[in-house]
């Protein structure tokens, strides 16, 4: 599997999976958590465990208009597994706001590098998104891209299992109601 940076332990597995399960069932309706920028701010400090340094004047829903705008074109492309031209630049405008930098610092017994984020305004946090959702177009496996097998659940995963057999996006909800399910079925 290719080195994603973006891998985390959350549902989907991979930060930009996470930007399209924030549309999920809630009573058999379909929700969407991002409502506008102040849920988008929150949802990125809880995904990327960053705090963003952005002023709550520039909060005018350009950002929360960005997101949904990645988040439709990686829906898309999951879908059919191409980006349009529109797609691809947008992609790659959103990447150049992007502001990261690496910081040498002390250790013991020596030093690190460390990649440091700014996120000071709407523009530099759309580029940190984008900048997942890359990371999954370019090193992703779609092989290994899923959507929950259950009929009433819309989250996707990135399925890191050993044998890489994973169906359900937790086997404690969608794959428990399964087997009981199956299990009154009889």
């Amino acid at each position: 599997m290719a080195d994603l940076k973006y891998l985390n332990t959350s549902v989907g597995g991979h930060c930009a999976l996470e930007l399209i399960n924030t549309q999920e069932m809630v009573n058999g309706v379909l929700t969407d958590r991002l409502q506008d920028d102040a849920a988008v701010i929150t949802w990125v400090e809880q995904t990327f465990m960053l705090k963003p340094a952005i002023a709550a004047k520039a909060l005018n829903g350009d950002l929360l208009a960005g997101v949904l705008e990645l988040r439709a074109i990686l829906q898309r492309y999951l879908s059919n597994h191409q980006l349009a031209k529109k797609e691809f630049d947008h992609l790659n405008k959103a990447l150049s706001q992007f502001k990261s930098y690496q910081q040498l610092v002390e250790k013991v017994g020596g030093f690190a590098s460390q990649q440091r984020i700014v996120l000071d305004s709407t523009e530099a946090l759309i580029g940190l998104i984008a900048d997942a959702v890359c990371d999954l177009i370019a090193l992703g496996d779609l092989a290994l891209i899923r959507k929950c097998e259950s009929d009433d659940c819309v989250l996707w995963f990135y399925d890191t299992t050993k044998g890489h057999k994973r169906r359900w996006c937790s086997m404690a909800t969608c794959g428990n109601r399964h087997k009981i399910r199956k299990f009154r079925a009889k």
